[in-house]
């Protein structure tokens, strides 16, 4: 069974949604300021999809996407 990924379907939100987010903090910084707001919006980003048939997905690529950014600053 295909998905549906045409603009405006869950699917196509919660990937542009996750795009969004990983180019908007895909230059981790160091300093509480950064990390403050990359938790703020991952947090929220996660609420807006929970309950969805997203939420699964949208909570595995964000626990991705924070955990290739923090080690990307400890190198």
């Amino acid at each position: 069974m295909k998905l549906d990924a045409r603009p405006g379907s869950e699917i196509y939100e919660a990937y542009r949604d996750l795009f969004s987010f990983h180019k908007g903090y895909g230059k981790p910084e160091e300093g509480d300021a950064y990390w403050s707001r990359l938790v703020d919006e991952s947090a929220a980003l996660a609420k807006k999809y929970k309950g969805t048939s997203m939420e699964r997905v949208v909570k595995g690529c964000l626990q991705a996407i924070l955990k290739t950014l923090d080690e990307e600053v400890k190198r």
